[in-house]
């Protein structure tokens, strides 16, 4: 009896590895492999490309049950792989993706599912996504972006996108800048289609970090038609983040079960957070804006710990000027001292004088004023494919 499960495991281990794929079959290192009826790990290896859809092909084709499938893509050097969002296959429970370029990313931007939601974690970090400029913006003049491609799998429990960026094939012609504030038009307002809504009951972890194209209207698009319920961790660390969207003021709105914002290494120069009314959690929740340019404190910065819901920041790591509001970030440090005694260490914060007065002050938006004319086209670009790219 033995014998035959040993036998029945290596001839599935030997199936799944001597899946056929197309024309140039990859020079890597592959692996499949069949522990438990009807569950599948994968990991491969890419060194020159990869395809998603055969992949997806292959599933298909399989005769016995296929309930839970984990695939581990890691490419080396100029590996690239043909991935189409939102990674929907059959029994997909989790996808990892790292150091790879992506193409045809956009390729299923308005085509209805034939595969139910069943991811629950996915991760994408260090990658580029292949894109035209082009047929991208008239994707989004001309087609309906579908639910499914707006939303991704609704079944998601921790979303992981870190370093993606984006690179755009050669054009002879670049589409001018109206076309693009078009572009941007129609990308609005399918965001706020209720047809497209979206809930992501089971999201309780989320990070968009190490990103230098975030959309100035990220958080609407995020928020608009969009529920978020259960979300407990958000990481939106390292965006070049220059002002706190209100979304995350208003945090409880938008996230209400929030108990971790990390917005840490940002351009952040000050910030404000909304304390919750009448609610039913009690518990606090901690924000982290280290190694931002924070400056100064709100005026009621003390308030922040008292009520229902606490709310702990942490403000190391930043030039504090000292002002008349450092008095009241004293009284917030002691009381929450006091209060979470386990937390002291980040009480130690010393605020500098300031040695620049007001009328001295020197003016720093003209040579702003100029970059920005000067990268208005790359920054649309950039922030245009980020709102194709995530939701």
């Amino acid at each position: 009896m033995a014998s035959h499960c040993k036998n029945k495991f290596f001839l599935t281990i030997l199936t799944v590895a001597s899946l056929t794929w197309t024309v140039t079959s990859m020079q890597r290192i592959r692996s499949c492999y069949s522990p438990v009826k009807g569950y599948i790990f994968c990991s491969f290896t890419i060194h020159d490309q990869w395809n998603f859809v055969y992949f997806r092909s292959w599933l298909d084709s399989l005769k016995s049950p296929v309930k839970h499938v984990e695939l581990n893509l890691q490419c080396l050097g100029s590996g690239s792989v043909y991935l189409p969002w939102p990674m929907r296959a059959r029994g997909l429970k989790k996808f990892h993706m790292k150091n790879c370029n992506i193409k045809g990313y956009f390729s299923e931007y308005n085509k209805d599912p034939i595969y139910p939601d069943t991811l629950t974690d996915i991760s994408m970090i260090d990658c580029t996504i292949e894109t035209d400029v082009n047929s991208n913006i008239q994707r989004t003049l001309l087609t309906r972006v579908s639910k499914s491609y707006n939303c991704g799998q609704q079944t998601v429990r921790s979303h992981v996108m870190r370093n993606i960026s984006f690179s755009f094939l050669p054009t002879s012609s670049p589409p001018p800048l109206k076309d693009l504030d078009r572009a941007f038009s129609a990308m609005r307002r399918q965001s706020r289609n209720r047809e497209n809504a979206c809930n992501y009951h089971s999201l309780f972890h989320m990070e968009e970090s190490q990103s230098d194209s975030v959309s100035s209207i990220h958080f609407d698009v995020m928020t608009d038609i969009s529920d978020y319920p259960n979300l407990k961790t958000f990481n939106f660390s390292s965006n070049l983040l220059t002002h706190l969207p209100r979304h995350l003021k208003q945090w409880h709105k938008h996230f209400p079960a929030l108990e971790i914002l990390d917005l840490s290494k940002n351009l952040l120069r000050n910030f404000a957070f909304e304390k919750p009314g009448v609610s039913g959690r009690r518990k606090i929740i901690f924000v982290n804006l280290q190694h931002n340019r924070i400056t100064d404190v709100p005026r009621n910065i003390a308030s922040y710990i008292d009520g229902q819901v606490p709310v702990i920041i942490d403000l190391r790591n930043n030039p504090i000027k000292c002002t008349y509001n450092t008095f009241e970030l004293v009284k917030y440090l002691n009381k929450m001292k006091e209060m979470f005694p386990v937390l002291s260490f980040m009480a130690d914060i010393k605020c500098t004088l300031s040695t620049i007065s007001k009328k001295s002050k020197p003016l720093q938006n003209r040579n702003d004023k100029v970059s920005e004319n000067e990268n208005s086209s790359r920054s649309k670009f950039l922030q245009l494919f980020n709102l194709f790219g995530f939701k």
